[in-house]
């Protein structure tokens, strides 16, 4: 896809407010472009892996993780992959089921202080979990490097459920390459991946 059209389209799937936002230090091309290149390499590795269905959730409150969500799922369009564009908080649950899907990718991460971050991604996972939804999460590579989904394992509901899933996997950023990869191990130490497929990054 012409880069040109995948950032205007991008553009366009921008909640209004976002789009129109002025003056906002983490709305700029410094911070932008990184989160289209790595929506590009994640919808292709999700290509790969043939997952035909993904809902793409991204953090309440965060327009960076937004921003994201909006380019991953405009990637995924583009590659004939069935998406979604989600918001995290209270009913996500249900948002996620009235889909259809079997896939999540949640992205959390965006700008706000690693905390609240950590808060929103313990909260909807547990609601998750609550809720007993069936699906295959994939995590960002933020979430992963920042240590916020081997934090999730401290909480034994979230844990359990993360262990009761038939697939838990996560995009991970590797020098130059992103790498599509399942969990290997879930326990009280937190979760390793295994890798299962690999493209450059931003490809």
């Amino acid at each position: 896809m012409d880069r040109r059209k995948f950032l205007g389209l991008a553009a366009l799937s921008l909640p209004f407010g976002i789009a129109l936002a002025g003056g906002n230090n983490f709305i700029v091309p410094d911070t932008v472009n990184p989160r289209l290149r790595m929506a590009l390499g994640a919808a292709e590795l999700i290509k790969r892996r043939g997952i035909r269905k993904v809902a793409v959730v991204f953090m309440e409150e965060s327009q960076l993780c937004a921003i994201f969500a909006a380019a991953l799922v405009v990637a995924l369009r583009d590659r004939g992959i069935k998406s979604w564009y989600l918001e995290g908080g209270k009913g996500l649950a249900e948002r996620i089921k009235g889909t259809g899907t079997d896939y999540v990718y949640m992205a959390y991460f965006g700008e706000l202080p690693e905390d609240k971050v950590q808060e929103a991604f313990d909260t909807d996972l547990l609601e998750l979990a609550e809720s007993k939804l069936k699906v295959n999460l994939i995590f960002h590579p933020s979430t992963v490097s920042k240590g916020f989904v081997n934090n999730t394992v401290f909480d034994e509901t979230v844990s359990s459920y993360l262990k009761s899933l038939k697939g838990v996997y996560a995009v991970i950023r590797r020098d130059d390459n992103l790498l599509f990869a399942k969990a290997s191990e879930i326990s009280d130490l937190g979760i390793s991946f295994k890798e299962l497929i690999k493209v450059k990054y931003g490809q």
